[in-house]
């Protein structure tokens, strides 16, 4: 049985804080976005910290799985940590401020978890047979972040998204891949 998680209390400064700590790791893995981030208002900068904060702590997880044998409860308690966030009860700030984001600019919530879904596939699979298994994870790793969350905190918004090919593009090529502009 897992025990339940210390939650923060949300408030104005945590969320403030959760934003600056997204901030930290986004600059840290996404070194080449930095340029393209910085140049986007400060509402719209602050949700794409927080949505690739995201995407970082996924891949992040993947190294240690990989090279740790990361159990699968950790992967059910991230998931469960994001549903949480999702419905107030954050258990980090990074959580409050992807939660945040995602009600400010009206994310899905399954783009989030779509991220999670991506670093699962790999955990389950181990390597991949086929380049169509490849491009799944790459689709759901990078497609939940750059079909749906990042179009929309820039202000263009897709019917649908921009399609299930933008995920392995963004994932393989980053800010070149254009598939992210308005």
């Amino acid at each position: 049985m897992q025990e339940t998680r210390e939650r923060i209390v949300l408030d104005t400064a945590a969320v403030e804080r959760g934003y600056k700590s997204c901030k930290v790791a986004v600059t840290g893995f996404f070194k080449p976005w930095r340029y393209v981030i910085s140049n986007l208002p400060g509402d719209k900068r602050r949700g794409m910290h927080a949505v690739l904060a995201h995407v970082v702590r996924a891949i992040d997880m993947l190294d240690l799985e990989s090279h740790n044998g990361l159990p699968l409860d950790v992967w059910c308690e991230i998931r469960d940590d994001l549903s949480d966030a999702l419905c107030g009860q954050c258990t980090t700030i990074e959580l409050a401020a992807l939660a945040d984001a995602r009600q400010e600019h009206e994310i899905p919530r399954q783009f989030l978890f779509e991220i999670l879904e991506g670093a699962d596939l790999w955990i389950r699979t181990r390597k991949f047979e086929t380049f169509d298994e490849l491009e799944v994870f790459a689709a759901r790793l990078g497609g939940g972040s750059f079909r749906q969350p990042l179009p929309r905190i820039e202000g263009c918004h897709p019917p649908g998204g921009l399609g299930p090919s933008c995920g392995p593009g963004a994932i393989s090529a980053g800010p070149k891949a254009g598939c992210c502009r308005a």
